[in-house]
């Protein structure tokens, strides 16, 4: 059945031939498509690292009609439409806006953050009357606000024993979630860094320098010392009065000589986390 003998009493398979020929075709337009859809993405991409965003729109485009699931070129194409809306709000926006994002920019490198917040202000009131959005210098403001924001967060570096982890932790943890910005080797420190250049580097531009004491820091030699020792050479630079050097003790110990004119916190006491907070409020 389905197999017909022809006249010569030979077996007729031309319809299996149609058949299979009907997939054979099938499957090599669907390879050449794949295909032409991969030198599509590749030639977009190409058009796209280079800023040439129309180009790169049409070709992503043309990829998407033959793969329309293609991530990759999906996610490109939105970015080639909004670098293009970037290039028209760019051709759109008032010359004095321009001039007053490049002279921000300037601000930025000389490292004068606050001029940079009003003169971008001042692009972005220029481009907003114009009615011409300005997404570069709205982004730039953001970042720079938010390092303002953080610098005016004290910062604290705590000195500690290894064996005393735990409760430099808590203080650690307790600074944090009290806005200050505290430094810990143990956090801070990152792979690579020359450790004790970094150390001695906080130290001296920390805004408070807090020493965690206990028989395990002050009765032992090592890096806990050192490092008192330098940030007393930094005290040296402040003016009389000025807090910067903060002594805890976090378990019964002997102050060393050296902290014997400073008010010390004992750690234990019921309201310690408030006073320690007091003497790095006093500083604003």
């Amino acid at each position: 059945m389905g197999r017909r003998k022809s006249r010569s009493g030979g077996i007729n398979i031309s319809n299996s031939k149609v058949h299979v020929g009907g997939d054979i075709v099938g499957r090599d337009k669907k390879q050449i498509e794949t295909r032409q859809e991969k030198r599509y993405v590749s030639d977009a991409d190409d058009h796209y690292y280079a800023g040439e965003y129309a180009q790169a729109k049409h070709l992503y485009e043309k990829a998407l009609a033959l793969a329309p699931d293609d991530k990759h070129a999906l996610t490109y194409l939105t970015k080639a439409i909004e670098n293009l809306a970037r290039e028209e709000s760019k051709a759109r926006l008032p010359r004095e806006a321009t001039q007053f994002y490049r002279r921000a920019k300037s601000l930025f490198v000389a490292g004068n953050l606050e001029s940079t917040v009003v003169t971008l202000r001042r692009a972005i009131e220029i481009a907003k009357f114009a009615e011409v959005p300005f997404p570069e210098a709205e982004e730039m403001l953001i970042t720079i606000e938010k390092e303002l924001e953080q610098r005016k967060q004290p910062s604290v570096f705590i000195s500690y024993s290894r064996d005393d982890f735990e409760i430099a932790n808590e203080i650690y943890e307790f600074l944090r979630e009290n806005g200050c910005v505290p430094w810990m080797d143990k956090y801070d420190l990152v792979p690579g860094q020359d450790w004790e250049l970094e150390i001695n580097r906080n130290i001296k531009v920390s805004d408070f320098f807090v020493a965690c004491l206990s028989n395990n820091s002050v009765s032992k030699r090592g890096y806990v010392q050192k490092e008192l020792k330098y940030a007393m050479s930094v005290l040296d630079e402040f003016p009389d009065g000025k807090i910067y050097l903060i002594p805890i003790r976090i378990a019964d110990c002997v102050i060393p000589e050296a902290l014997a004119s400073r008010q010390w916190l004992d750690w234990s006491m019921s309201n310690a986390k408030q006073q320690l907070l007091r003497a790095i409020r006093l500083k604003e």
